[in-house]
C-alpha cells in the first residue's frame, strides 16, 4: 500500500471513476508517495481511456471484450495501462 508524506490529501475526482487526485502541503503536484503502486498522471491524460472504455461498455456490451484498440499515442503509454486496467488485459 501506498504511503503518502504527512500532510498529504486525497480525493476521489468526480468525473474520473478510479482516479485520485493527490495534493501535497502547498498545493505543489509532486510525487506525494514512497511506492510503486502509484501511477501519476494528469487529469487530461485519463479522460482518453475513461471515454473509449465507457463507449465500450454502453456500445458494444456483449462485444466489449471482442473490441480492438491500437494505442497510437505517444511514450510511454500510461493510457495503455490505464486501458488494460480497465479490461482486465495483460502486456
Amino acid at each position: 500500500m501506498a504511503r503518502l508524506h504527512p500532510g498529504t490529501k486525497t480525493d476521489a475526482d468526480p468525473d474520473v471513476e478510479g482516479l485520485v487526485s493527490i495534493v501535497t502541503p502547498g498545493g505543489k503536484c509532486t510525487i506525494a508517495a514512497d511506492c510503486t503502486e502509484l501511477l501519476v498522471q494528469d487529469k487530461a491524460s485519463c479522460l482518453p481511456p475513461f471515454l473509449l472504455k465507457k463507449y465500450v461498455t454502453e456500445t458494444r456490451k456483449e462485444n466489449a471484450k471482442k473490441t480492438v484498440v491500437i494505442d497510437a499515442c505517444a511514450a510511454p503509454g500510461n493510457k495503455t495501462l490505464q486501458l488494460m486496467e480497465y479490461f482486465g488485459m495483460r502486456g
